[in-house]
């Protein structure tokens, strides 16, 4: 069984050496890579903020809570963190382009 996006990432990151991942992950827009962290565990997600500065940890910590009150489609968050799997690697994608709406109340 493949592993999911968030786990591929992971692993992706913990693969490659420390200087080369950095650079990439702070390259990366912040709600694509809050978007690929979400999912981890807290502990799995402060291993991969640790590779960034402290400026760009704030700011994605601020985007994951944006998102916990947005509602993003699983196959939204699949492609992004996809498509950050991509830039990693050192493919040549654009940063993708998002839409987040806010969660609607039940009956509304």
């Amino acid at each position: 069984m493949q592993a999911s996006p968030e786990y591929q990432l992971l692993a992706l990151i913990r693969a490659l050496p420390a200087v080369e991942v950095q650079n990439r992950l702070m390259g990366s827009a912040n709600r694509e890579l809050a978007m690929g962290l979400a999912l981890l565990s807290l502990e799995e997600r402060r291993e991969v903020l640790s590779r960034l500065s402290p400026k760009k940890q704030r700011a994605v910590e601020e985007e994951l809570a944006l998102q916990r009150r947005l509602h993003i489609e699983p196959e939204q968050r699949r492609r992004m963190t996809e498509n950050l799997i991509a830039r990693i690697r050192g493919e040549r994608r654009s940063t993708a382009q998002s839409y987040l709406r806010p969660r609607t109340r039940r009956g509304e």
